[in-house]
């Protein structure tokens, strides 16, 4: 993506799998690779959905849920919020 200076990235699943002592590198990679792009990243870490501009949740196909992620996080009536607590309940 910075080689071909693309307007749009695609990151699925970019931050699985990455060993702690390297989250925060790969994290802040991330980060400058995105600056003055869109975006679109599949995640499964809380943390990096939370710093998104928006968020959309897709169930088969629909779109369910799209908001500003710390909005939705605060709602709990949301799929995002209750997602979030589901994962901090499993890392414990």
């Amino acid at each position: 993506a910075l080689l071909r200076d693309a307007p749009i990235v695609v990151l699925d699943g970019a931050d699985a799998d990455i060993a702690p002592t390297e989250r925060d590198a790969v994290h802040r990679g991330l980060a400058a690779l995105v600056v003055g792009r869109t975006a679109l990243i599949h995640s499964r870490e809380p943390d990096n959905i939370l710093t998104t501009d928006r968020v959309l949740w897709i169930e088969s196909g629909e779109i369910i849920e799209d908001g500003d992620p710390r909005e939705l996080a605060e709602d709990p009536d949301s799929w995002l919020s209750a997602w979030i607590h589901t994962a901090d309940e499993t890392a414990r």
